[in-house]
Formats: C-alpha cells, sequence, structure tokens
C-alpha cells in the first residue's frame, strides 16, 4: 500500500492513504487526493494499479511533472510510479511512498 505526502506548497505535511485504487488528484471536492491550489482541474491525474504497480495518468491539459517532464498531449499519457517519485502539480509537490506493515518496520536493536 502507498500514500502521497505533499512535500512542497499548500498544505504541506498532508498525507493521502491510496488505500483503493484509482484515485483522482485535484482541486474538486470528489477528488481523494484534495489540492489547495487554484491552478489545478478539479480533476487534475488518476492514480491506477495493475495489481502491482501504480501509474499516474494525466485527466487535464495542464502540465504535471513526474521527475522528468510528464504533457499531456490531446490524449491520456501514462506514466508508472516508484516509491520516492515526486508528482508537482501546480505549486504542490507530492511524494508516492510505501506504508510499512508493522512486520516490514527495521526492528531496534
Amino acid at each position: 500500500m502507498f500514500k502521497f505526502v505533499v512535500v512542497e506548497g499548500p498544505g504541506k505535511g498532508a498525507e493521502f492513504t491510496l488505500s483503493s485504487l484509482p484515485v483522482t488528484i485535484g482541486r474538486g471536492l470528489e477528488a481523494e487526493v484534495q489540492l489547495d491550489c487554484q491552478s489545478a482541474a478539479r480533476r487534475h491525474a488518476r492514480v491506477t494499479t495493475d495489481g502491482q504497480r501504480v501509474f499516474i495518468h494525466t485527466i487535464t491539459a495542464k502540465r504535471t511533472r513526474l521527475s522528468m517532464e510528464f504533457r499531456h498531449r490531446g490524449r491520456t499519457q501514462r506514466l508508472q510510479l516508484n516509491p520516492g517519485d515526486k508528482i508537482k502539480i501546480c505549486d504542490v509537490l507530492l511524494e508516492l511512498r510505501p506504508i510499512l506493515r508493522p512486520s516490514q518496520m527495521p526492528s531496534e536493536k
């Protein structure tokens, strides 16, 4: 399981658990990952899975960055996300992080 953490911009420190995919990222009330950014679309991007991998898809023509430029050019673009990848939408920088189960936590010595 994964979560997005806002690492820069409005809402810094907020966490969004991706407990069931797909989820929508945007400023709209229906978005599971709500951004506090008026220049973001209500439905800006969608996060999906194929069971093992996580993907981000653009929904709007606005620019989204994932470590490299990721642009919508009149068709849906899809990129695979890995833990540590960062997505910039407007002034909000989201980082994908794994949620570790207690059995996966490092033991203290």
